[in-house]
C-alpha cells in the first residue's frame, strides 16, 4: 500500500516511516502542507496520514483536496477527538489522538482502507450509508469509526457504550439533522440498538 505520512515533526516522521514500512507499506513523506498537498497531486497515495495543524497549509484544505482525489485521510492531533471534531467539515475519514500505541495506527489505516474499498451500502431506517463515500448520502459525512459502529449494530453485534464513547452521540446528531427516523440508544445489559427516533 502506498501511504503518504505528512508531519512537522522529523522525530515522529522518522518512527512512523519505519514502522510502516516494517508492515511492509511504501512510505512517502511530506514536512509541511505545501509539500502535502504536493505530493496527493503527484504520488496519488492510497491513503494520507496527516498531523492536524501542519505548517504552511490550511488543514481544512489538504483535506478537501485530499476528498476531491479521492485520497482517503486519518488526521493526527494532538487534543483530542470531540464531537465537535466528528460534526466538523471538511471530515476526515479518521482521527487519531495522541499519544496512540503503533498497532493503532495500524489498525486505524486498515479499517479507512478497508472501508475506502467496500462497495456495501447500508440501510438505516429512511438514511443510506455509502462506506465507500464515507458519508450519508444525504451527503452528511461520517468518520471510518462511526460507520463501524453503524455496520456493527446492523449487523447485531454488541457495541459496549465503551467502545462507542463519542461516536454514537455524533451519529445521533448527524441523522437527526438527515431527518432520519431512526436512531441509536443504549440498552441495559444488550449494547446500542437502532430504535425509531420519535
Amino acid at each position: 500500500m502506498k501511504i503518504l505520512l505528512a508531519t512537522a515533526d522529523r522525530d515522529l516522521l522518522k518512527g512512523y516511516k519505519n514502522l510502516l514500512e516494517f508492515d511492509g507499506h511504501k512510505v512517502s513523506t511530506a514536512f509541511d502542507g505545501v509539500q502535502t498537498l504536493k505530493a496527493l497531486s503527484e504520488s496519488r497515495p492510497d491513503i494520507a496520514i496527516i498531523e492536524n495543524n501542519i505548517p504552511r497549509a490550511d488543514t481544512g484544505r489538504i483535506l478537501e483536496y485530499s476528498a476531491e482525489s479521492r485520497v482517503p485521510s486519518v488526521v493526527l492531533k494532538k487534543d483530542g477527538v470531540t464531537v465537535k471534531t466528528l460534526l466538523q467539515k471538511p471530515l476526515a475519514c479518521s482521527y487519531l489522538a495522541f499519544p496512540f500505541f503503533p498497532e493503532e495506527l495500524i489498525k486505524t489505516i486498515t479499517d479507512v482502507t478497508n472501508n475506502a474499498a467496500s462497495g456495501e451500502k447500508i440501510v438505516l431506517g429512511s438514511v443510506e450509508i455509502d462506506i465507500s463515500e464515507f458519508r450519508m448520502t444525504t451527503g452528511i459525512p461520517l468518520t471510518s469509526e462511526e460507520i463501524n459502529i453503524i455496520v456493527g449494530i446492523s449487523r447485531g453485534d454488541v457495541v459496549s457504550a465503551e467502545k462507542a464513547g463519542i461516536y454514537v452521540e455524533a451519529i445521533n446528531l448527524k441523522l437527526q439533522k438527515a431527518d432520519a427516523d431512526k436512531k441509536i440508544t443504549y440498552v441495559v445489559n444488550e449494547g446500542y440498538k437502532v430504535v425509531d427516533a420519535k
